[in-house]
């Protein structure tokens, strides 16, 4: 089908049943027995981005199926209720962000009332047992365990492997891990944090166990900053009397 003469011939040529797209750059009217994919039209309506402000009626006559509901609505609808959901996303993205951010000081606030109370420990026997008290209190844990060896390697073999091979704390509700059975009562989520005297590559010198009665409050997909830091901070109070 030809394009139509006369005044306005673009937006008549646009306008035809038969529609047009580009071919080498150069746009040709389509005849009924040309095949056109979706990328073609596309790409027709990139290149031609002043399309629907010539030919708004045609804007108008679009139909899509409602996303929820099925019943038919216009493409300017259609746009309207994509745009909504992608604010809705938008919105709940950001709530997700304040969320953590308050979750995160006040995990900030109890790490540092952990650190006032472990800095006034006293060097002895039984700070192993000090630390896992003031855990315990300051993070409303369930129960923890922490085993401090030191340079002496425990007898326990399966033990020592699973830390050996552990590079950061493992957290869940279900872990296969030999030091949960460390704990004096099964814990709902447990966190297992590998305890060091310097650096991550030494071998490790003893381990802190958290458990909770809650599954969400250890979870695998969490972050484990703030548990490498007691880590880190727990190994270095434990270290300055096996020197």
């Amino acid at each position: 089908m030809q394009a139509a003469r006369g005044h306005n011939t673009d937006r008549h040529a646009y306008a035809s049943p038969t529609f047009i797209a580009p071919l080498s750059h150069h746009i040709i009217a389509m005849t009924d027995a040309t095949t056109h994919t979706p990328e073609d039209i596309a790409l027709f309506l990139r290149q031609h981005p002043d399309f629907f402000i010539q030919n708004a009626d045609i804007f108008a006559e679009f139909k899509l199926p409602h996303p929820h509901s099925g019943k038919a609505i216009s493409l300017g609808e259609r746009q309207i209720l994509t745009l909504r959901e992608r604010l809705k996303q938008t919105e709940n993205t950001l709530a997700g962000l304040i969320h953590n951010a308050k979750s995160n000081d006040a995990i900030s606030l109890r790490l540092y009332q952990w650190v006032e109370h472990l800095v006034a420990l006293p060097d002895s026997d039984t700070l192993a047992d000090a630390i896992r008290a003031t855990l315990i209190e300051d993070f409303g844990l369930q129960d923890a365990t922490v085993r401090w060896w030191g340079a002496t390697p425990p007898e326990d073999a399966a033990l020592l492997d699973s830390l050996t091979n552990q590079a950061a704390p493992a957290v869940g509700s279900s872990l296969d891990h030999p030091a949960v059975a460390l704990l004096a009562q099964p814990p709902a989520s447990v966190a297992i944090i590998v305890l060091r005297h310097d650096v991550i590559g030494d071998q490790p010198a003893g381990v802190l166990v958290l458990g909770a009665d809650s599954a969400d409050r250890f979870t695998p997909d969490m972050g484990t900053h703030f548990l490498a830091t007691i880590g880190a901070l727990a190994s270095a109070t434990l270290g300055r009397t096996a020197a």
